[in-house]
């Protein structure tokens, strides 16, 4: 962030971040990550609720329990920022951050989700 931020601040910037897509139905939209304090920007935690909720999509909002997205260290620089989360949350995934951690442990349909729910939230920005 430190060697970035000033291009950052140049330009209207806002941060839409996408973490752990393996199961679309664990699709969460984090409000805040408790472990580096990075609150997520209201406005685009609104707009990703909004364009999931136009698909049909099933999402939640939360707060991360534990670790940090990289959406935390924008935040935290005053870059309007949201991550988005595709993973039980209520245990360890056993591919979270190992060797497992590949594209065989990633349901398709939570790809296809995502990708739908960021195109919709640009759209929706553009405008």
């Amino acid at each position: 962030m430190a060697s970035h931020l000033e291009e950052l601040r140049a330009v209207p910037t806002q941060g839409i971040f996408l973490d752990c897509l393996y199961d679309e139905r664990h699709f969460t939209v984090f409000k805040k990550e408790i472990w580096p304090g990075g609150k997520m920007d209201p406005d685009l935690v609104s707009l990703t609720l909004r364009a999931a909720e136009e698909n049909d999509f099933k999402i939640r909002t939360s707060v991360i329990p534990f670790g940090a997205t990289d959406g935390s260290a924008f935040a935290l620089a005053g870059i309007p920022s949201v991550s988005m989360f595709m993973q039980d949350m209520s245990k360890m995934a056993p591919n979270y951050h190992t060797r497992q951690d590949t594209v065989e442990n990633i349901r398709p349909q939570s790809i296809t989700i995502a990708l739908q729910t960021v195109i919709d939230m640009v759209r929706h920005l553009d405008q």
